[in-house]
C-alpha cells in the first residue's frame, strides 16, 4: 500500500501546480462529494471567517458521531498517551473560541503534521515523545480532523504547506483503502468542501 502511495502522491512540502492540480481536483473533489453525499445538503460550502469554520467543523463532527461522548478536553490518557482525535478536535474547539490556535497546539499541530509527511499516516496513539503506540493508522476522522486543523490554519497564516499537507491528507483518504464508512462519510464531505472553497478563494480554482 505505501509503495502505491509514492506512485500516487509527492509527499515533499513544494509549491502546488496550480493548473494541473486544480484540474485534478475539480474532477475528483466532485465526484466524491457527489458520491459520499448524495443529495445531502452539507455545511460550509462557502467560505467563513476561521474561527466560524472551526466552531461548525467541531459541531459537525460531533453530531456525526452518534453516540461519542469523550471528553475532549482530556487529551492525555494512561501511561501518558495521546488521542490523537481528541487533541485534533481540542485545537478547533480553541479556535473555535479565541478565533486562533495558542502556541502549545500549534507546536503539536506541526508534529502531527510532520508525522504525516515523514511516515504517510497518522496513528490514533502517540507517548508523550510522539512516538507512535499501537498499530491503528486508519481512523478516517483522524485524517478529516488533522486535515481541517491545517486548512484552517492556512486561512489564519497562509502556509502554503499547511494547504499542500492538507490536500495530501484528502488525497490519501480517497486512493488508500482506509474505510470513510458511516457516519465519518459526511466529516470527510466536509472537509472536501472546505478545501474547495479555500482553493476557490485562494487561486480562482
Amino acid at each position: 500500500m505505501i509503495e502505491r502511495f509514492h506512485e500516487v502522491l509527492d509527499y515533499r512540502f513544494a509549491p502546488i501546480d496550480q493548473e494541473h492540480h486544480l484540474t485534478r481536483f475539480k474532477s475528483e473533489r466532485s465526484d466524491c462529494l457527489r458520491r459520499i453525499a448524495g443529495e445531502e445538503k452539507i455545511p460550509m460550502a462557502k467560505i467563513a471567517s476561521p474561527q466560524a469554520q472551526a466552531r461548525s467543523a467541531s459541531e459537525f463532527f460531533r453530531s456525526q458521531l452518534d453516540g461519542d461522548r469523550e471528553d475532549t478536553s482530556i487529551v492525555e490518557i494512561e501511561d501518558s498517551l495521546y488521542n490523537t482525535r481528541q487533541c485534533l478536535l481540542k485545537m478547533l474547539n480553541m479556535v473555535a473560541t479565541n478565533g486562533a490556535f495558542s502556541d502549545h497546539d500549534e507546536l503539536q499541530l506541526d508534529v502531527f503534521q510532520r508525522k504525516f509527511e515523514v511516515f504517510h499516516r497518522v496513528y490514533t496513539l502517540y507517548d508523550c515523545n510522539y512516538k507512535k503506540r499501537g498499530t491503528n493508522w486508519q481512523d478516517s476522522a483522524v485524517y478529516s480532523l488533522l486535515g481541517l486543523c491545517l486548512i484552517i490554519r492556512f486561512q489564519i497564516e497562509r502556509n502554503s504547506n499547511d494547504l499542500s499537507s492538507a490536500i495530501k491528507l484528502v488525497d490519501v483518504l480517497l486512493k488508500s483503502g482506509i474505510d470513510v464508512s458511516e457516519p465519518l462519510n459526511p466529516i470527510l464531505a466536509l472537509l472536501i468542501q472546505i478545501e474547495s472553497a479555500v482553493l476557490t478563494e485562494s487561486y480562482g480554482y
